[in-house]
């Protein structure tokens, strides 16, 4: 019957997923994707602590991979809530590659929601966006496209809650609605379904409207 396909299915899926992790505990993308699967299909209770043994694991096989080591502190930071050992991680990911996009703006956001220094934050930020005030070209998707080339961007949707987060923190803190606007096009231009931005920026252009007509 259905649910007899159905609960093969899902076997085949969990079975095939911890497969890859034995042959690459390293792999962080069938960790996560192996939480999610005990957590929702299984309602597994302990899918979290399962996918922090799994987590230390990859640690443990690839110490000095930046990326393994920032996707340990984000869920650390986003799932268990543990700020101190996402700090740690983030900074060891940075020790690692001073440049990480994701340890960069992840350590920023740490500092601008939590700590509330604004200063470290904003510094950070800039690190992750590769911005500079000084290329005329920055706010186009060319120049970051071309980055991206090289080599030092992550995914499009990650990149794209990096300019986000950085837009929210100009927009909150530093009232740039200018530049605010400019990094949420950024955002959405490499996300472009993503509602959080669409509705991020719909709020900064009528902020915009109403500054333009108080003039």
């Amino acid at each position: 019957g259905i649910a007899e396909d159905l609960a093969e299915e899902a076997r085949l899926i969990e079975e095939g997923l911890l497969r890859e992790l034995e042959a690459h505990p390293d792999n962080v993308t069938a960790i996560l994707d192996l939480w999610r699967f005990q957590t929702i299909v299984r309602e597994d209770e302990e899918s979290v602590p399962k996918a922090n043994a799994n987590f230390k694991a990859a640690m443990r096989h690839a110490p000095e991979d930046p990326n393994v080591v920032c996707s340990f502190g984000t869920f650390l930071f986003e799932v268990m809530s543990d700020i101190s050992g996402a700090e740690k991680r983030y900074t060891r990911a940075l020790e690692i590659d001073k440049h990480h996009v994701l340890a960069n703006a992840n350590m920023a956001t740490i500092h601008h929601t939590v700590t509330d220094n604004t200063q470290k934050a904003q510094e950070l930020y800039r690190r992750a966006t590769h911005y500079d005030p000084g290329i005329k070209s920055y706010f186009t998707l060319e120049y970051h496209q071309a980055l991206n080339k090289s080599g030092h961007l992550p995914s499009p949707s990650d990149y794209a809650g990096v300019l986000y987060n950085y837009g929210a923190f100009i927009h909150e803190f530093a009232k740039d609605l200018e530049k605010a606007r400019n990094l949420y096009y950024l955002a959405v231009a490499f996300d472009p379904h993503n509602v959080a931005l669409l509705n991020n920026l719909g709020s900064v252009l009528a902020e915009l409207k109403d500054y333009n007509m108080s003039e």
